[in-house]
């Protein structure tokens, strides 16, 4: 049996090398077919531009209302505030809400504002019991819709619910506008434009946008960005954008397929977010949380409203420059999405679902949860292969091409698109920079995402109960008590 060993452990990895870089090469067939999905999407939408410019100057747009959840203080929520007044859309209100008496922030924005209470009963959403925690709510003299909602610290979801329960408007958005991230001038009129661009009996419940990146103090809500950031960390976090969002958003979201919207800013239909249990989840992975709710929701009604996505940069942000910032952000995003598909994994193959069940939420966890663990097998097999007799060197060197070349080419493809649509940088240098860096994601930037999610992923796993429940779902106002 001893000297059988080497030979079975050889045709084992050799077996399984096989299959990676037969998984690698049927993979690029979806990819290769929503690549040209998404390319179709584009061209068209960049024709009916002149058309849905002239209908928002006839202010037809819906009216929105922007929920925010107050925590920085008096000083950064006025900065949101002026950001957001400065906007560039006809008819929205400004919902604050926060803890306003923690550190006299309340005092500090009704001289600021011109505050005045509202003391009219509020019709509360039924989103959330959290929600009635509300002491009172504000309307400023100075700007009428601006909204400053005082209710006792519970954490962002009840929050937001609150801020629901008070917003007067059909759509809702829950921006992240941290210090680190603000909102294009014109985020508001690019999210409503397949509102206006949508047949008259189709209902939209849901749109997202994409995120742009810049350089770290170049925030300054000033618009659009020009300028391709300095740090090639910065750069390719640019590029893994621009490949999840033109291929992996814009192509599945006109068949229903569509998972995630933007984690930064997306626009929902406030009737189906109160129908489906308000906001639950907390941080960015909330909009995941929600448009998987809501997905369900549309399903068990029978109903045909859309999710869609725009591949506009409606929120820019600064990405971390620094190795240690990004593997925390990657390990706890990929901790968050653990926790939300592992609470809808009830969708998984459930033909109750039709083709969210069956195509996207399968492929949502291959990309996010599959791939990750697949990419580090194959990273540790060429390894073995090249450092051992175990594996024949040609099929090493072949899925080490398949990797490098599957990755690369398909973030080179992103970058081409990305520019043939936007025209974002005027600099022809950018351009090269971009594609250079493009071409070497699979050499030292994928490996470092995939190492720090696989991180992340066994954190998820091993916050689980014996139960299969996580351990970390207690509710936010009895975790800080224990604390």
């Amino acid at each position: 049996m001893n000297g059988k060993w080497p030979e079975v452990t050889s045709f084992f990895f050799t077996v399984v090398n096989n299959a990676i870089v037969v998984y690698i090469f049927l993979l690029t067939i979806p990819y290769l077919v929503i690549y040209l999905l998404a390319a179709r999407k584009i061209y068209r939408e960049h024709l009916l531009r002149p058309a849905y410019d002239e209908q928002l100057y006839e202010e037809l747009a819906p009216p929105l209302s922007v929920l925010l959840h107050a925590q920085a203080g008096a000083v950064r929520t006025a900065e949101v505030i002026e950001h957001l007044l400065d906007i560039n859309y006809h008819r929205y209100e400004i919902v604050v809400v926060g803890d306003m008496g923690r550190d006299d922030s309340l005092n500090r924005l009704k001289k600021e504002y011109d505050l005045k209470e509202i003391r009219s009963r509020i019709a509360y959403s039924g989103s959330g019991p959290a929600s009635r925690q509300v002491r009172a709510v504000y309307r400023s003299e100075r700007h009428r819709h601006v909204i400053i909602v005082d209710q006792a610290d519970t954490g962002t979801a009840s929050a937001l619910n609150a801020g629901l329960a008070v917003a007067q408007y059909p759509y809702v958005a829950a921006p992240d506008l941290s210090e680190r991230a603000e909102l294009d001038r014109d985020a508001f009129r690019t999210l409503v434009r397949p509102l206006m661009e949508t047949p008259l009996g189709t209902e939209v419940v849901a749109v997202g946008g994409s995120s742009g990146f810049i350089n770290t103090g170049d925030l300054g809500f000033t618009g659009r960005k020009e300028t391709l950031p300095r740090h090639p960390l910065v750069v390719m976090q640019v590029i893994e954008y621009l490949r999840r969002s033109l291929l992996g958003k814009v192509g599945t979201s006109q068949y229903h397929l569509l998972t995630a919207v933007s984690g930064a800013f997306a626009l929902f239909k406030r009737s189906w977010v109160i129908e489906a249990g308000g906001y639950q989840a907390e941080g960015l992975d909330k909009d995941l949380d929600l448009i998987l709710r809501i997905y369900r929701l549309t399903m068990d009604k029978g109903s045909l409203a859309k999710v869609v996505y725009v591949p506009e940069p409606v929120c820019w942000r600064e990405a971390p420059a620094s190795l240690s910032v990004l593997r925390k952000q990657r390990s706890r995003g990929q901790q968050g999405i653990f926790a939300i598909l592992w609470k809808n994994k009830s969708m998984l193959w459930n033909r109750r679902y039709g083709l969210t069940g069956f195509v996207s939420v399968p492929y949502f966890i291959h990309t996010e949860i599959i791939g990750p663990i697949l990419e580090l097998c194959g990273v540790l097999l060429i390894l073995l292969g090249f450092t051992t007799r175990l594996v024949a060197t040609e099929i090493s060197i072949a899925l080490t091409v398949m990797m490098l070349l599957y990755g690369s080419l398909l973030s080179a493809g992103a970058v081409l698109m990305g520019e043939w649509r936007f025209r974002r940088y005027r600099h022809g240098f950018d351009l090269l920079r971009l594609f250079g860096l493009a071409m070497t994601e699979s050499i030292w930037f994928r490996p470092l995402m995939m190492v720090w999610r696989c991180e992340g992923l066994l954190k998820a796993l091993l916050s689980l109960s014996p139960a299969g429940e996580r351990a970390d779902t207690v509710p936010v106002a009895d975790r800080k008590t224990a604390e």
